[in-house]
């Protein structure tokens, strides 16, 4: 009997790949290698330079797209204002 029961997280940059359809083609609209978008999906998060283009493609949310200690550290900026 299997007792281990295993759930899939689904990335902002995964979930932006499947609304293009492939990460080739997200590497076309973006303008850069497909390897690239393959290395950010590994990751789990986009590189802050290309994370409006994608929201923009995809409407997939800016938070959702980057590396989480860059939300962390933008919304700590906030509270302290």
């Amino acid at each position: 009997m299997n007792l281990v029961k295993t759930t899939s997280v689904t990335t902002g940059i995964q979930a932006a790949v499947s609304r293009v359809g492939s990460q080739a083609e997200l590497a076309r609209k973006l303008k850069v290698s497909q390897q690239a978008v393959g290395l950010w999906v590994r990751q789990g998060y986009a590189p802050e330079r290309h994370v409006d283009r994608i929201k923009a493609i995809t409407g997939i949310p800016t938070s959702a797209l980057m590396r989480p200690n860059t939300v962390r550290r933008a919304l700590d900026s906030l509270s302290a204002a």
